[in-house]
This record gives structure tokens, sequence and C-alpha cells, in this order.
């Protein structure tokens, strides 16, 4: 797997080990991302209407986010990284170019709490149930009563 667009492809060295790529993933890496995302154990599944960023490393998909838009609102979801790959700033890569896709929108996403400072260093901010759509506050009771220790989280851009 190669960046299909080296000018939006984001390049992070880090330690030697080889670049981290990342760009917009196409149609056609779609199965590959399914794949990744059942060996991390997430089941949220990929929709072409998503915005998905995958990082490679040395022609290896090793992380993936996807930007939603769930009833016209910025939804960040999907975060994986796999584990051998964690702590190397793929994670941290992905987050910087979802972020710069962003613009002046206001988005939400519903982390793991042991992530609430990676996703806080990208302006993300706990909130309470209350303040936010409906529909997120209802998937965050249901992570809660399936024992996920989650927070709701959303980013709001300073005018």
């Amino acid at each position: 797997m190669t960046a299909t667009d080296p000018q939006q492809a984001f390049e992070s060295e880090h330690g030697g080990m080889p670049a981290i790529l990342i760009h917009e993933a196409s149609l056609a890496e779609h199965p590959e991302i399914a794949a990744l995302y059942e060996r991390c154990g997430y089941s949220g599944g990929v929709s072409a209407d998503d915005t998905i960023l995958v990082a490679v490393r040395a022609e290896s998909l090793v992380g993936v986010v996807r930007l939603c838009s769930e009833r016209r609102v910025a939804v960040l979801r999907g975060m994986q990284v796999l584990p051998e790959f964690q702590r190397q700033g793929v994670g941290r890569a992905l987050l910087e170019e979802f972020l710069s896709r962003l613009d002046d929108v206001v988005c939400y996403c519903i982390p793991w709490s042991y992530l609430e400072q990676f996703y806080g260093s990208g302006g993300f901010e706990r909130c309470e149930p209350r303040n936010v759509p409906d529909f997120l506050a209802k998937r965050f009771s249901i992570y809660n009563k399936q024992g996920r220790d989650v927070l709701l989280m959303r980013r709001i851009v300073s005018k």
C-alpha cells in the first residue's frame, strides 16, 4: 500500500524507523481497513460515506481513523493503531491529519477514558451527555451499560 497523493501524505520519522505516511483511503483499501479493525477488536465498520485516514509504515497498514458525518454532526470514530505500532507516533500523526481536515467544525468523540489526555492534546474537552447531540448521548449510555470505560469529548472551534 502506498500513498495515493504524495503531496497529501504526512511523513513522520520516529527513532530510525521507516516514515509514517498518512493518506485518505480509497474504496479499494476498505477490505484491508476492515481487517485491521478486526485484528484490533473494533467492530464499528467502515462506510463509503466516511473520510478514512490510514497510516502506512513500510508498505503496511498500521493505523486508521474515520471522520464521520452523523446527522450532520462531525464525529471522530474508529481510531485504531496496531498494538505493535502504538507509542511510536502513529496515533499522533493520524490525529494531527484528522484535525487539519476539520476546518471550523465542532467534532465529537467517545474515546476510552485513559485516552483523555491524548485527545485533549488535539483540543477535545470532556463534556456531559446533556451537552452533546441525543444520538451520541444514547451511544455513550449504551457503551457504559456494556461496561466500557469511555468519555464524551468534543472539540469546539474558537472563532
